[in-house]
C-alpha cells in the first residue's frame, strides 16, 4: 500500500529554457482566448466531456523558442507531453487516460510532430497517477513511486518532481505568505508585522469579506504587470547578463540572488551588461511582464511618475533584444553588438526599483519587505492618474479585491494541504 512518503507531485517546469506553448484553433479570439469557435470555453468541454468533444483542428503555437522537452508548459490547463511520458503511463497500466497527437506550428520554422494533449480522468485517493489537486483544472499529477522512477529512469525531461512531503512543506510556506499578506490589510500604514502567528493547515482563522481590512485600504489599489496567461499578445521579458544560466536564471554570475541585490543594493549594484531579453515577442505595453526581478516600465510609465515626483525610486535604461528562431532552441544574445538580427531599443524600457515605504508613499512594492514581490501598491490618487493616461498591460486591483482575493486562496490552501494528509 502507497504511504504518504511513496508519492510525488509532477509538474511541467516553466523555465524559460524550455518551450512555451498554446493550444490554438481556427478564429482564436485574442480577446477571448478560452472561447471555443461555437463560444464555449475549451477548459470547460475538456474537463466535462473528455479530449474527442474538442474541435478536430487544433494544433500547438510555441510562445518562445525554448528547447524541446518531454513535458511543456502552457501556463494553462492543458497537459501536453512526448510519445515517452505516453509511454511510461501505459507501463504503468494507468487507466482510463486519453490522448490526442498535435502538430506545434512554427511561424519560420519547421512544424514539429510527437507531441499528445493528455487528459487524466478524477480518480481517488491512493491510485498510481491522478489529476493532483484532484477537483482542479490542473496538467499537474500526484504519481506512486513506481511511476516516479520510471519517469527518472527514462530521463524525461521538462518535469519537475516534488515529493509530496515537500509539496506540504511549500503549501504550508504560501500559507504563511498569504496570512502575512492578509495581516498587511489588516493595518493603515500597510507596513509588515511582527511577532503574530497565522493559522495552522486545516485550521484558518476568519478572514472572510472584509473584516479586518484596514479603512485605508480603501484608497489604495494594488497593480501589476499584465502577465502571460492572461494576455498573450503582450511581449514578456527577464533580465539578461554575460554568464547567465538558464537553469539558475535568479542568480547573478557571482552566485547573488539578483532579486535580493536590486531590492537592497539597488539597480546600479546589478551587473554592468544588463538587457531585456525577450520571452515572447508581441505587443510592447507601458509595464512588461517579467519572470525576472524589478519592474521593467516604458519612458512613458517613468514619465508620469517623473512628474507627479513620486518619491521613492530609481530606475535604469535598458536595451530590448530578440534573438531569432532556429531551430527550436534559444539562443543567448551577445552584447557586445547587434549584428544578430536583433531587435534593439536603447531607451525605451526602464527597470525600475520602488523602494518607498512611508504610510503615505503613493508607490511601494507589495509586499513592502520581499524582493521578488511583482505588485505594487498605490494610493487612489496616482492609479487615477495611470488610468487617465492610458498605460497599457497595467492591471489595477482595488486592495479590498485583493483582501478576497487572498481570503480565497488562503482556504484553497487549506484543502489541498487536507488532500495531501489524506494520501
Amino acid at each position: 500500500m502507497n504511504t504518504f512518503e511513496d508519492r510525488f507531485i509532477i509538474r511541467p517546469s516553466a523555465s524559460t529554457a524550455n518551450m512555451w506553448i498554446t493550444l490554438r484553433w481556427p478564429g482564436k479570439d485574442g480577446e477571448n482566448p478560452s472561447a471555443l469557435p461555437d463560444g464555449r470555453d475549451w477548459e470547460d468541454v475538456l474537463y466535462g466531456y473528455g479530449i474527442a468533444a474538442l474541435p478536430d483542428d487544433l494544433w500547438l503555437e510555441p510562445w518562445n523558442h525554448g528547447k524541446r522537452v518531454d513535458w511543456l508548459w502552457s501556463g494553462s490547463g492543458e497537459c501536453v507531453v512526448s510519445e515517452r511520458f505516453l509511454q511510461v503511463l501505459a507501463e504503468q497500466e494507468v487507466p482510463g487516460v486519453e490522448y490526442r497527437p498535435l502538430t506545434v506550428r512554427r511561424k519560420r520554422s519547421a512544424d514539429i510532430e510527437g507531441y499528445y494533449l493528455l487528459h487524466l480522468p478524477e480518480a481517488g485517493p491512493g491510485d498510481a497517477v491522478r489529476r493532483y489537486p484532484s477537483s482542479a483544472r490542473t496538467p499537474d499529477m500526484l504519481v506512486d513511486r513506481a511511476v516516479a522512477e520510471r519517469i527518472r529512469a527514462e530521463r524525461l525531461t521538462g518535469i519537475l518532481m516534488t515529493p509530496t512531503a515537500g509539496e506540504r512543506e511549500e503549501l504550508e510556506r504560501r500559507r504563511q505568505e498569504v496570512g502575512r499578506q492578509l495581516r498587511i490589510f489588516r493595518h493603515a500604514e500597510g507596513a509588515a508585522t511582527t511577532g503574530e502567528h497565522v493559522s495552522q493547515p486545516g485550521l484558518r482563522a476568519s478572514v472572510s469579506g472584509s473584516k479586518g481590512l484596514a479603512s485605508s485600504w480603501d484608497k489604495r489599489c494594488i497593480i501589476h504587470a499584465s502577465d502571460l496567461v492572461g494576455d498573450v499578445n503582450a511581449m514578456t521579458v527577464e533580465l539578461g547578463w554575460r554568464g547567465k544560466d538558464p537553469m539558475r536564471s535568479d542568480l547573478l554570475s557571482d552566485g547573488q540572488d539578483c532579486s535580493q541585490v536590486l531590492f537592497e543594493r539597488g539597480v546600479e549594484a546589478l551587473p554592468v551588461e544588463l538587457w531585456l531579453e525577450v520571452i515572447t515577442p508581441g505587443e510592447r505595453t507601458d509595464w512588461l511582464w517579467t519572470t525576472g526581478c524589478g519592474q521593467v516600465v516604458s519612458r512613458r510609465f517613468l514619465d508620469l511618475l517623473l512628474a507627479e515626483a513620486v518619491p521613492g525610486i530609481e530606475y535604469r535604461s535598458l536595451l530590448v533584444r530578440s534573438a531569432s528562431d532556429t531551430d527550436g532552441n534559444a539562443e543567448r544574445p551577445d552584447v557586445a553588438g547587434d549584428s544578430m538580427g536583433e531587435e534593439a531599443d536603447s531607451g525605451g524600457y526602464f527597470l525600475l526599483r520602488v523602494y518607498g515605504t512611508a504610510a503615505d508613499a503613493p508607490l511601494r512594492l507589495f509586499p513592502p519587505d520581499d524582493p521578488h514581490a511583482h505588485r505594487l501598491d498605490v494610493d487612489a490618487a496616482l492609479a487615477e492618474k495611470m488610468r487617465h493616461a492610458g498605460l497599457s498591460g497595467v492591471i489595477t486591483t482595488s486592495a479590498c479585491e485583493v483582501w478576497d482575493e487572498l481570503a480565497s486562496e488562503a482556504e484553497w490552501l487549506d484543502q489541498l494541504l487536507r488532500e495531501l494528509a489524506a494520501e
